[in-house]
Parts: structure tokens; sequence; C-alpha cells
């Protein structure tokens, strides 16, 4: 009896064992490894992903190349083939929110892009950037900017309606030219086109000056005044004309206006003279600095009539100033000896006083 109950106890603890209850090999890890592992289906995110394209979110924006150009544009928006004019390539895209314009101007076709533009002030419907190669236009619910290249090239884009400032935000263009390369390009824009309204005036190797003017316009031309004192290495902007009033940021806001024919002459790296004769009012704008463009002063001379063109020649210490006036009077001439501080009238037409 106790040897049939021996045998049924060892039975027993053999069928125990063999269920694996307390087993700890490897194989029984193994097993429990598995156990535990998931064996649900991977999240719907990812199941979208992978399935059918009509599935998968639509992208709203997508970014569009322009030549050297991009710019981020509504996924619907279309493009329409580039072209070029006189100069200019243009590629434009469009949808039912909107419509943006990128245009690529070379140096050929437009010398006077080499300037800063200046515009009126805010609040008449135009408005300007805060740096001077770089401008803003707000007119008529279209939204421009240009910028200058170091190539001479003018890049630009155009956005009306659609999600204007985003789409400006997304622009990528070439690098913006700095003061010296605009300077650098002027110079050799005149040199190989003969281009107008552009004056030097170097005293000696190093210290110079040269004044550029954009196109003229009924009054809209603007003027800039350069300064180097390295023989022209490097070039800052000293002045211009601005619409507001004061040039520059400068606490002394003299300099002349947008509406006439210029001359200018230094004689030390001090002292020198800018005039401008307006071909709007009888009268011609003359300032002078003695402290090397730090300050200016101004004054004016009456004219019997506006002037047609002037001209500002310096000989041995005496200034002689000769202006043309129109409905058939001769030209006009001022004379100064003192550096510009006076003026008296030598010939031609009397003037009042």
């Amino acid at each position: 009896m106790r040897r049939q109950s021996l045998i049924l106890l060892i039975a027993s603890l053999m069928f125990v064992g063999g269920c694996g209850v307390g087993a700890k090999g490897p194989a029984g890890a193994a097993g429990a490894r598995s156990q535990s592992a998931p064996t649900s289906p991977p999240p719907s995110t990812t199941t979208a992903e992978t399935g059918p394209s009509s599935t998968r979110p639509a992208r709203e924006w997508r970014t569009v190349d322009a030549g050297s150009m991009s710019v981020m544009v509504p996924s619907g928006w279309t493009a329409a083939l580039p072209s070029t004019s006189f100069g200019q390539m243009t590629w434009a895209f469009e949808g039912i929110s909107g419509q943006v314009q990128l245009t690529a101007s070379s140096l050929g076709s437009n010398f006077y892009q080499l300037l800063p533009m200046v515009f009126t002030p805010p609040g008449t419907g135009i408005h300007w950037g805060p740096t001077l190669y770089q401008d803003q236009i707000d007119l008529n619910g279209s939204l421009t900017r240009d910028v200058l290249s170091p190539s001479g090239t003018l890049y630009s884009i155009d956005v009306e309606g659609g999600s204007t400032r985003r789409i400006l935000a997304s622009w990528r263009h070439p690098p913006v030219a700095t003061v010296t390369q605009a300077v650098h390009l002027i110079e050799n824009a005149t040199v190989n086109q003969g281009v107008a309204h552009y004056t030097p005036a170097f005293v000696n190797a190093a210290d110079g000056w040269i004044m550029a003017g954009g196109e003229p316009g009924a009054g809209q031309e603007a003027f800039y005044l350069f300064h180097t004192v390295n023989g022209g290495k490097t070039w800052s902007l000293e002045r211009y004309t601005s619409p507001m009033g004061c040039p520059s940021e400068s606490p002394t806001c003299v300099f002349i206006g947008g509406d006439g024919y210029t001359g200018m002459t230094f004689w030390s790296r001090e002292d020198g003279v800018i005039v401008d004769a307006s071909y709007l009012v009888p009268q011609a704008v003359i300032i002078r600095t003695g402290d090397g463009g730090q300050t200016w002063a101004a004054q004016t001379i009456p004219l019997p009539e506006a002037a047609i063109g002037g001209r500002l020649v310096d000989k041995h210490g005496m200034l002689t100033l000769t202006l043309d006036e129109p409905g058939g009077h001769g030209p006009v001439t001022f004379a100064s000896t003192d550096g510009g501080t006076s003026w008296s009238h030598t010939a031609g037409v009397p003037v009042s006083s």
C-alpha cells in the first residue's frame, strides 16, 4: 500500500514539472517575453500613411523654383511658362486665392536699378522697407519687394491675394548687394554705358565722393551721395533724397531735392559744394560742408525762370555756376570766391534778389 502511494506521488510531481510550472531555464524566459509582446495592429496614423494615396492628407503648400529664386505657394496654384522681355525674366504662379510673380532684370535693361529706391511716405498708398536696397511697396492690394544682387541683377517678387506675408517670408533669392558693391556696379556702368547723373569728386588718392541720380521724372528723381576714404575700395552712403525730409537719419536734414540738375565739387577732404537747380521753381539750392560731409548748410539763389540744365566748375578757387534757362533766355552765371558761402550774379538775364 505504501509502495503504491509512493508511485502515485512521484507520478504527480513529474506531471506538474512537465507543465512548466516553476521552469526557470532559457526556454522559459523566452516564452515569457513572447507572451508579453503586443499583438495588436499598428496605430491608425501608420496605416493611413501606408494606405492608398486617396487616404493621405493633401499638402497645402509647395516650394516652386524660378531660376535662382524659390518661393512657397498654395498647392493648388498653377505655373505659367517663364517669359523673357527686354532683359527681364518672369515666372508667374496663380490660383483662385491670388497670384505671385517673380522677375529677374539684368543690368543692361535698367541702370537705375543700381540705386536705392525712395518712395512717398506711408499712408499715401506706397511703402518702402527699412533697408536701402530692399524696398517694399504696398499699392492697390499688391505687395512688391525688390533686391539688388552683387552681379547687378534686380530680383523682384510681387504678391497679390492669398497669404501674402507667408509667401513673402518664404521667398529665397541671391544675396543683397552692399553699398560698396552697388557703387562699383555704378562705376562699371558709367564706364561701359556712359551713364548720366553720375558725378565723381576726388580731392586726393584716398578721399572721394560720388553723387548719382535716379531716373528723372517730374520731381521724383532721387540723388545719392557716396563717400570713400580709401580710394574707392569701400563706400558709404552719406546722404540721399528723402520724401520725409530727413536723409540718412541725420540730425541735420539738409540735402538736395529730387527735381533738378545737379553739380558737385570738393577742393579738400573737408570742403565741398553741391548745387541743385530746380526745373520746377525758379531757384537753385546750394549746400556746402566744411567738415567732410558731417554737416551741411543750405542757401537758395533766385532765378528768372526754372532752369533746364546747369554746370558747376571749380577753377583755381573760384566757383562758377552756369544755369540754362527756358523761354529763349541765355545762360545765367553766378560766381563764388569764398567756397560757396556767397554768390554774385556775373552774366545773363538779371535776377531779382
